[in-house]
């Protein structure tokens, strides 16, 4: 628990809070971002890792009991990376599905119509398409459907 506690507060809350500053709130920095992606993946690697490893020895050094085995920062890897796991991946595979099941059925545009700019629409179906003919050159899906559901299931227990 504290290991997941620590990734959700350090990661998620306050490592979010200085990108939305950075990155919107601020337009000098965004603008400075914007022109130098270099930086800007510098910024994204040096964050992440900052608050990361901050969060991993608050949560170890204040809130984990002393017990000289190495089992109790295994506890704590598990809590932290299973909820990294769950929220990063695990949502990101939820969306990709429901996006090819809404493009498989023929209601991507008419949910998502006044939600997206029609370019950000036209981008999330090219990727879902670029994914479709993936799945196609590796022989996990057939040409008669847009996009197979089940690529992305077999995809993650495949892997996991």
């Amino acid at each position: 628990m504290v290991g997941a506690g620590a990734f959700f507060v350090f990661s998620q809350v306050l490592e979010r809070s200085l990108h939305v500053y950075l990155l919107k709130l601020n337009p000098t920095t965004a603008a400075w971002f914007q022109a130098h992606p270099i930086g800007f993946a510098l910024y994204g690697c040096l964050a992440a890792g900052l608050f990361e490893e901050v969060g991993r020895v608050v949560g170890m050094r204040t809130l984990v009991r002393v017990s000289g085995t190495p089992g109790t920062a295994v506890a704590y890897g598990i809590g932290h990376g299973g909820l990294e796991a769950i929220l990063i991946g695990g949502l990101a595979m939820v969306q990709t599905f429901t996006f090819a099941i809404l493009l498989n059925s023929g209601r991507f545009d008419a949910t998502l119509g006044s939600t997206v700019s029609p370019d950000a629409n036209a981008r999330m179906r090219a990727g879902l398409e670029q994914l479709s003919l993936a799945g196609l050159a590796m022989g996990t899906r057939t040409p008669d459907s847009v996009i197979d559901p089940d690529w992305f299931v077999r995809g993650s227990l495949a892997r996991g």
